[in-house]
């Protein structure tokens, strides 16, 4: 049993993609960059890299992070939350339908209560990754991967490199219980 990121994959991420709603692209980085700077996550380093220093000067206030769902802070004033889809439901922000079928990683952003658009990352499964599991195979050992991302990304890595069973969407606890 093995966690995804940072042993299976590189946990390097890169913006893949930046899709705005009702908002300027570049203002929508620029915010989530801005909240995402209190956290350590390697999801929200990857968004304060591709946004440089357009950052720098907005006033970010009372940033709390919500585990296995995001951030939730002021920034410049307004409230911002940037995460997952389960941080949209859990503060009944609504988004379009389609948001839902993005296969990578999604950061999604909502100013005010209003949906803002999404950020998509993507992690690079390592190079040994898929020998590793082809010998574990040889020795009569079943493999299995744990993750907190999407159901979809899991998927898809555990796909790429010959996983037994792979569960996605799991907080920190469901990890231990499983």
């Amino acid at each position: 049993v093995m966690d995804k990121t940072g042993t299976l994959t590189k946990g390097v991420f890169r913006v893949q993609q930046v899709v705005a709603n009702n908002i300027e692209q570049n203002e929508l980085v620029r915010v989530t960059a801005a909240i995402e700077k209190s956290s350590t996550h390697p999801v929200g380093r990857a968004i304060i890299e591709y946004a440089g220093n357009v950052a720098d000067n907005a006033r970010v206030e009372a940033v709390e992070e919500i585990a296995g769902h995001g951030l939730k802070g002021s920034v410049d004033g307004k409230e911002v939350l940037a995460g997952n889809l389960k941080l949209m439901k859990k503060y009944n922000v609504s988004y379009p339908s389609e948001v839902e079928n993005v296969i990578d990683t999604i950061v999604v952003t909502a100013i005010d209560g209003q949906y803002a658009g999404y950020i998509t990352i993507a992690d690079e499964i390592k190079e040994d990754a898929k020998s590793a599991i082809e010998q574990m195979h040889g020795l009569n050992i079943k493999t299995v991967m744990l993750s907190g991302d999407k159901q979809t990304v899991v998927d898809n890595v555990a796909k790429q490199i010959g996983i037994d069973e792979a569960y996605g969407d799991l907080l920190p606890e469901g990890k231990v219980e499983k």
